[in-house]
């Protein structure tokens, strides 16, 4: 492991190479302020600030055996993964021989992914939608609602996330939440209706005007009317303006 200073940065004293892992505060950024080093215990029943790499080892010890309390089924390379996804990657982007993978965080070593579950419903008639897809947006992540319409979707990562509701003949829906660090979010939404809009296209005499388009405002939804003047749009949203 490397040690960083009070600038959150490699340390100029620390050791580096491929087999840097992680990182954690060993002290000072300059060498004549010695003030800013890791305040310990030392030899002679004193204690002092020190720097060094023997300063940052036990922030990490000491987060793998909290870690090892809360999951005491971890294995050893469990935990490591632990670390290191928890880790701010504050080198060089990924993996570089001077931070390793990041420096400590051990709130986010800690975060488990929560958990989001609620109900879809009809807005209109507020019965449960079944069958409808519930996902996570910005990923391929999504789950369906049973047949009462209730879904649940596990392993949602902690920080603020956007769930997006689906379905065929209604409005989708995107709702953000703070997903706290193993926690739980009760997250109902309800779909506005789809519906169809038809008419006629007149001009002021009554004649019907064949070619008109007609658009919803606020939407990209339009129309052709036909010979006739008729048009038709399918699936436009409920209360619209024409």
């Amino acid at each position: 492991m490397a040690a960083t200073n009070r600038a959150d940065t490699d340390a100029w004293y620390s050791n580096y190479g491929s087999y840097v892992d992680i990182s954690a505060p060993g002290g000072s950024s300059d060498p004549n302020r010695p003030q800013d080093g890791i305040f310990s215990t030392m030899p002679g029943n004193r204690y002092g600030f020190i720097d060094g790499t023997s300063m940052a080892s036990p922030f990490v010890a000491g987060a793998a055996a909290v870690i090892k309390g809360r999951f005491t089924w971890m294995n050893s390379a469990k935990l490591w993964d632990r670390l290191r996804l928890g880790a701010d990657d504050i080198g060089v982007s990924g993996r570089d021989n001077y931070t390793g993978y990041g420096r400590l965080n051990l709130f986010r070593s800690l975060a488990i992914p929560g958990r989001v579950y609620g109900t879809i419903t009809d807005a209109r008639t507020g019965k449960p939608l079944a069958n409808r897809k519930v996902a996570l947006n910005g990923t391929s992540r999504y789950v369906r609602t049973d047949a009462n319409g209730r879904y649940r979707m596990g392993s949602v990562p902690y920080g603020t996330r956007t769930i997006v509701a689906s379905s065929y003949g209604h409005e989708s829906a995107a709702r953000t939440i703070t997903m706290p660090a193993n926690g739980n979010v009760a997250l109902s939404i309800s779909l506005r209706p789809l519906a169809k809009v038809t008419g006629r296209v007149r001009n002021a005499s009554g004649t019907a005007l064949s070619g008109a388009t007609v658009t919803i405002v606020g939407t990209t939804r339009t129309a052709q009317s036909d010979a006739s003047g008729y048009y038709t749009i399918s699936l436009a949203p409920s209360a619209c303006k024409m």
